[in-house]
């Protein structure tokens, strides 16, 4: 099937807080903040679920924990509705759960006929000759499939493809509604970036209603109904993005990554207007107390296992750590904290988009304090503020605003628990869908009243990526017609919604663009490229990869290091470590040596 997020690892070990969660919306950093670790039922229950930790992984330590007294977790199911209009022994309206992936048409509604496969009900596999029909006079084609054999994304894209305009999965289990998520694997990841057609989950009951019926090949007219989602509270939108700062976790940092660079735009130009109220959050876990001394904790967490996150690479003993995660986590949110000070809370936006492009895994500077506030001094923010709002990680004392966010995380009483990243959530409902600029800015749009709509949402070109692959801003660039190499394309808010820009790896000398190589400067000034066995590749569009290469077999006390003659001080083996150097920063590969 494919995860559902309310048994998902994911969900956050949650060790009982003396405070509301109602009162998660008056809150604020420094305020009203929980007692520091006190004993609470469920840490009674750590002693022996570390045991089992010891010997198990931390999803095992996890699954103990839940089930422990006092370790509830509230995940919110987000639900459209399905109404039928005919035939008349059916009609009325039935819930549906909106999935994590596919397209939810917020604020809007759906009308067509549900279409049931002759075979294949469970879509596992594309449709060799069945298509979904679409009958003059009764709309679009919903295609009804059955849960089971196979993930969820795979049951929807093999449906889109034979023509389904949106897709309904009927639950195989007599349950409750619940969230349909995509696998975290790189093939899912791709099933669900192409799935561009609503999806959601019915319960099994309302399945044992609509498919015999749909086997007789009778026929059902629905309305698919996301108008009543988002709640229109007042004139002023109010939105979060809950996210990590690691960039090293595959297609969905990178999804991820790339969602807050081509947004940032629009959300800028909405914060400006006083149109949304904009702010990020990031999810950290509680060490358990009996392990606060252990690897487990001492690498994934700060200020003495009281914030953690998972580590990036899930080795301890190499690269970069869940502490260093936790850490950036909360300079991010300081950023956002002084910015939000100085009346400027869009600058938060300025500082990620170029945090993701100058302080990263992949070039050795993702902890490197210095990069990160290179970038404040260049947007005019306080430094010390910054510094002094993230305190000293290695103290055992709290930290009101990491405090703050963990309490954040928890149901309010209307938007249900955390427990997915990234999450958008908008006037207090997790938004369920793509991430992805178009389809944010749409529902964001559908969360203001009659009256209120900002212009940038009364523009439907707008709602368009132009510089999408194949799209008319990428492929007008491409042409170059003044000569100056302005082949990349960038969306902007404003007709015709992109401009020309020099493309990635190249940057405007006078009036063209010039290729640039990542690696002269990060050879120079980034600590993962500039060792003296550092190798950096330039890979083109503005992208490096720098490591460093094992010691020399030339330098060891073998007989034939190498493999090579030796006589004395002398041997006929030859260290490549230059030609390496020169090959990467030419765009080679990795050579021999």
């Amino acid at each position: 099937d494919g995860p559902l997020p309310s048994a998902s690892c994911r969900v956050r070990v949650r060790f009982s807080r003396a405070f509301s969660p109602r009162s998660r919306r008056v809150l604020s950093p420094g305020h009203g903040l929980a007692p520091d670790r006190a004993a609470t039922p469920l840490a009674r229950y750590a002693g022996d679920a570390m045991k089992m930790f010891r010997v198990a992984s931390f999803a095992t330590l996890v699954l103990a924990l839940l089930a422990a007294p006092g370790a509830d977790a509230t995940f919110h199911v987000e639900k459209a509705n399905v109404v039928v209009r005919l035939p008349a022994e059916i009609a009325g309206s039935y819930e549906m759960a909106i999935s994590n992936f596919g397209s939810p048409i917020y604020g809007a509604t759906l009308s067509g006929k549900l279409m049931y496969p002759p075979d294949d009900q469970d879509a596992c596999y594309p449709f060799e000759t069945w298509t979904a029909p679409k009958a003059p006079g009764q709309g679009a084609s919903v295609v009804v499939l059955d849960r089971g054999n196979c993930a969820f994304t795979k049951k929807a894209l093999h449906a889109q493809n034979a023509g389904a305009d949106a897709v309904i999965i009927v639950d195989n289990v007599n349950e409750d509604l619940v969230t349909m998520d995509a696998s975290s694997d790189d093939a899912s990841v791709a099933e669900a970036s192409n799935i561009t057609v609503p999806v959601g989950l019915v319960t099994k009951a309302t399945g044992d209603l609509f498919e015999p019926i749909l086997e007789q090949q009778r026929t059902i007219l629905v309305t698919l109904n996301w108008t009543d989602v988002l709640p229109h509270p007042d004139a002023r939108v109010e939105w979060e993005l809950w996210s990590n700062s690691g960039d090293n976790c595959g297609a969905k940092c990178d999804a991820q990554k790339g969602f807050i660079r081509d947004f940032a735009s629009a959300a800028k130009t909405l914060e400006q207007g006083g149109y949304t109220q904009f702010t990020p959050h990031y999810v950290t876990w509680l060490c358990p107390p009996e392990a606060v001394h252990e690897d487990f904790c001492v690498k994934q967490c700060i200020n003495n296992g009281r914030y953690c996150c998972p580590d990036p690479d899930d080795d301890f003993d190499a690269g970069y750590s869940g502490a260093d995660v936790v850490e950036q986590n909360l300079r991010t949110l300081c950023v956002f904290r002084e910015a939000n000070n100085t009346a400027q809370p869009w600058k938060w936006w300025d500082y990620v988009t170029e945090f993701e492009s100058k302080c990263t895994m992949a070039l050795g500077t993702f902890n490197d304090v210095s990069c990160a506030e290179a970038i404040l001094v260049s947007l005019s923010l306080d430094v010390d503020a910054v510094r002094d709002c993230v305190g000293d990680p290695s103290a055992d004392t709290q930290n009101a605003v990491l405090e703050f966010e963990q309490m954040s995380q928890l149901d309010d009483g209307q938007r249900g628990d955390i427990t997915i990243l990234p999450t958008v959530v908008i006037n207090e409902r997790q938004y369920r869908g793509k991430l992805t600029r178009e389809a944010v800015l749409r529902t964001l749009c559908a969360g203001f009243g009659e009256g209120s709509l900002p212009e940038l949402c009364s523009s439907e070109g707008a709602f368009d990526n132009k510089c999408g692959e194949d799209n008319e801003g990428a492929l007008d660039c491409l042409k170059d017609q003044f000569g100056t190499g302005m082949t990349g394309c960038e969306v902007t808010n404003e007709t015709p919604f992109y401009q020309c820009v020099c493309p990635p790896g190249s940057k405007l000398v006078g009036e063209k663009c010039e290729v640039t190589n990542g690696c002269v400067a990060a050879v120079v000034d980034t600590p993962a490229c500039s060792c003296e066995r550092c190798v950096c590749r330039d890979k083109g569009a503005g992208r490096i990869d720098c490591h460093e290469e094992p010691a020399s077999v030339c330098d060891s006390a073998d007989e034939h290091p190498g493999g090579c003659w030796r006589d004395g001080a002398f041997s006929a083996c030859v260290d490549q470590i230059d030609l390496k150097k020169s090959t990467g920063m030419a765009g080679g590969g990795p050579g021999a040596g």
